[in-house]
Parts: C-alpha cells; sequence; structure tokens
C-alpha cells in the first residue's frame, strides 16, 4: 500500500506518493524529502514500511514531530488513513493511505461513502460521454481536440517518489508550487562512487535504517554526525573493490566477500538458533578479521571472530579450536545474545552490543552513566558518540570507529550491486554451497 503526503509548509504546498521503502524528511540535503521551512532540523523525520503498515519516527529534530498532536519518539508510530503530521510548528502533512488498482488508477485505502455500484456508474457514464464526443468529432472530419498551439498536458495522476529521491519544491511569490517537485534519479541506480555527495547521503540514510531493522525491533533514524562516521568507512570498502590486492585491511572487497559467501551458512545457522539478529554474526567477522578464519591479533585473539583464549573457553571452545568457525559461531552467537540482554534489543541497544564486543561491557556500561544524565540523552551508542569529548581515550581512539565501521561493512554486504560485488546480500547465503 502507497502513502500520499500533502506537505503544507511556510508558502507552498506539494504531495508526494512514497512506495514501500519510505523517505526521510527534512529542511537539508541529506533529507530525501527537502522541506522549506526553517523551523526543521536537516534531519527532522523519516517514514517508512515496518511489517504491513506505515510508520513515522522523528529523526532527533530540535522542535519534534506529532501525529494528531501526540509527540513521535525515536521508535515510531503507526500512521493511519488521514492521520495529521506535524513538524515542529509550521509544517502540517495530511496523510492517505491506498493502493494502486490493476488499471493504474488511484484507490484510496477505503470503500466510497456511496458503496461499491458508484465507481461503477461513474464509469459508465464517462465512456458514454466519450462515445458522443468522439462521434462528433469523426463527424466533423477534426483529428485534433486541440489548436496546435495549446501546449501537451498529462492526466493528473499520483506521483510514485523514488525511495532516494530528493523533492524540492519551487515556490512562486503567491506561494503555490510553480510546478511539479523535481525529483532528481534514485541513487540507487548507480554504483556508490558515481554517486553525488547528496545521493551518497540519501543512500546511507536509507540503508543504515534497513540494518537497523535487521538489528532490532524497530527502526533508528541517523543524524549528519552519525552519517559522517559510517559514510567515511563506506568510502574506504567502495574504493578497495577491484584494486586486486591481497594485503591485509586493504585486500579487495571482492575476495573477502567471497570468502565471507563461505562462512555465511554456519554463521546463520549458529545466530538463528541463538534467535540473534544474523547480521550480527555475518559483519562482525568483516571488522575483526576481514574473514581470515586464523588470524592471530597482537592480543592474541585469534580465528574469524577473535576470541581471547579465556572468552572462548567461557564460550565452551578450547583455546586451540578458534580458528573452526563451525565452533566459533555458535559462541559468537551465545555470546552477543548475552550482550543484548545486558543493553537490549532494540537496534541502538544492540548497538551498544557490538561496542560491548570491542570493549569490555562493563566499560561501556561506566560511559553510559557518564554521558546517559537525563532523559534528554537517549541511552544509545550515537549519544556517546556525540559526546566523545567526555569519555577516555579507548572510546575516543578505538571504540568510536567500531560501530560505524560495522554498519559500513553491512551496507556493503546488504547492498552489492552499489558496490560492484558480484554476490548476492549476504545474509541470503543460508545454505551451504550457495551458488553465488
Amino acid at each position: 500500500m502507497e502513502l500520499i503526503l500533502v506537505i503544507q509548509y511556510p508558502g507552498g504546498e506539494t504531495k508526494v506518493t512514497l512506495n514501500e521503502e519510505g523517505a526521510s524528511l527534512g529542511r537539508g540535503e541529506v533529507a530525501q524529502v527537502r522541506i522549506d521551512d526553517p523551523g526543521l532540523s536537516r534531519l527532522h523525520a523519516s517514514v517508512s514500511r515496518r511489517n504491513d503498515e506505515w510508520v513515522i519516527a522523528d529523526a532527533g529534530s530540535v522542535n519534534g514531530t506529532f501525529v494528531n498532536g501526540r509527540g513521535v519518539t525515536r521508535a515510531g508510530a503507526a500512521l493511519r488513513n488521514r492521520d495529521v503530521i506535524k513538524l515542529g510548528e509550521s509544517t502540517i502533512i495530511r496523510v492517505t493511505l491506498g493502493a494502486t488498482a490493476p488499471d493504474g488508477r488511484w484507490a484510496e485505502g477505503r470503500k466510497s461513502a456511496r458503496g461499491e455500484g458508484a465507481p461503477r456508474l461513474a464509469l459508465v457514464t464517462a465512456i458514454a460521454l466519450s462515445l458522443v464526443i468522439l462521434a462528433g468529432v469523426a463527424a466533423l472530419g477534426i483529428d485534433k481536440l486541440r489548436e496546435p498551439s495549446e501546449p501537451d498536458t498529462a492526466p493528473a495522476t499520483p506521483e510514485v517518489i523514488s525511495p532516494l529521491a530528493k523533492i524540492t519544491p519551487t515556490i512562486t511569490p503567491g506561494g503555490a508550487p510553480s510546478e511539479t517537485p523535481v525529483i532528481t534519479p534514485a541513487a540507487s541506480l548507480a554504483p556508490y562512487l558515481k554517486m553525488s555527495e547528496v545521493e551518497k547521503y540519501n543512500f546511507l540514510s536509507l540503508k543504515a535504517r534497513n540494518i537497523t531493522r535487521m538489528m532490532g525491533n524497530r527502526e533508528y533514524v541517523f543524524d549528519r554526525e552519525a552519517l559522517d562516521y559510517i559514510k567515511y568507512y563506506v568510502d574506504g570498502y567502495a574504493k578497495r573493490v577491484g584494486n586486486e590486492s591481497r594485503t591485509l585491511w586493504a585486500e579487495d572487497m571482492r575476495f573477502m566477500m567471497g570468502r565471507a559467501t563461505e562462512y555465511a551458512p554456519d554463521i546463520i545457522a549458529a545466530f538463528r538458533r541463538e534467535n540473534t539478529p544474523i547480521v550480527l554474526g555475518l559483519y562482525i567477522p568483516v571488522i575483526e578479521s576481514e574473514y581470515h578464519k586464523c588470524l592471530k591479533s597482537p592480543a592474541d585473539a585469534l580465528g574469524l571472530f577473535q576470541f581471547i583464549a579465556t572468552t572462548a573457553e567461557h564460550y565452551g571452545v578450547p583455546a586451540e579450536k578458534r580458528c573452526d568457525e563451525k565452533l566459533m559461531a555458535p559462541a559468537a552467537a551465545r555470546y552477543m545474545k548475552d550482550r543484548i540482554k545486558e543493553f537490549g534489543t532494540g537496534p541502538m541497544s544492540v548497538a551498544l552490543s557490538i561496542a560491548g564486543y570491542n570493549r569490555d561491557p562493563a566499560s561501556v556500561r561506566r560511559d553510559l552513566q557518564d554521558v546517559v544524565t537525563s532523559k534528554s540523552n537517549e541511552r544509545s551508542f550515537w549519544t556517546l558518540l556525540a559526546r566523545k569529548e567526555e569519555l577516555d581515550h579507548w572510546f575516543r581512539n578505538e571504540n568510536v570507529k567500531y560501530v560505524p565501521k560495522f554498519f559500513a561493512a553491512a551496507i556493503v554486504g546488504e547492498n552489492p550491486a552499489s558496490f560492484d560485488l558480484r554476490i548476492r546480500k549476504l545474509s541470503t547465503y543460508d545454505q551451504p554451497g550457495s551458488p553465488r
């Protein structure tokens, strides 16, 4: 079911129709639907599909997001037909839920107040009227209904916006839109490295949100600072594709992802058995070992998941068996399951669990106690990131990189075509010997 948003903002109005992947809203270039309202944050809110409903989530805006007068958090609120959304103080959005009929006409997501017979009667009347007009035209020998100087116009139809399209309404002095919103091509149609900077941020905003849905029980909307960190590592990965290098940490991503497809079935199976998000199992090895099954670190961590000996033994794997991925995948799944029990199941709580993989979980708890001092400070990794200067040297120089790098790896692995990787999404390799 598609979603129509009629957006009224200072000086104008426009209409946007969203497809299944939704869009972000705000006044800045990072927003996929740009709204000319100085009272909005650069990335103010997002609208997306979750299961069978549309949901709007605030993106940490300054002036808030409201549905029918009720405040919306980052966790989001379901949208219903005829809901009224308010962004900040001045932008009002009216919601229409609907679906496209088989004949291509727009059908609102509710029955006609007159019953099912009314549309049929209208259709019969329209056909009869059309036949009368055509007969008259034929009798007069006229082959055109308009003068040559009259401009061609297409029938007005709801405009379906690509999930990565950027919409910038053009406003006339009189206050009404002077033309249909300008739509830039969807970023997903071009390889990542060929996108403009605006397209890259739009792409990353959407794909990072998709990863949070794989991680937790709801979606998270990223602000520009968080996207900057993720983009740094995505750019680095993208530039390694096709470089033919075999050097550790600079290797051609095609070689590394090729190894990942071989180990993915065992990892996916192990994480599913523990009811733990498979995205964790698939992309922690990217940043820990780049899928070298027996890599050893200076700290004596070993294997795909880089367990130290005592941690491996605590989770039932002898220290000398840490290079056996069939033993280590279940151990890693149990380890992450324990961290999720500790930090929570929301996507940003799971991100704290990822931070706890890189660093002693007790240190993560201490960091949270240091900076999450009020309701205005969200209990998430990104709060730690925003206030990193208040934290210790280890966080500022090491931990600050780990979670953004995880998101970057997952974005690349779950969108291989955008990075010229000749594999499927890594999360689809759930059977041994799955063809590439």
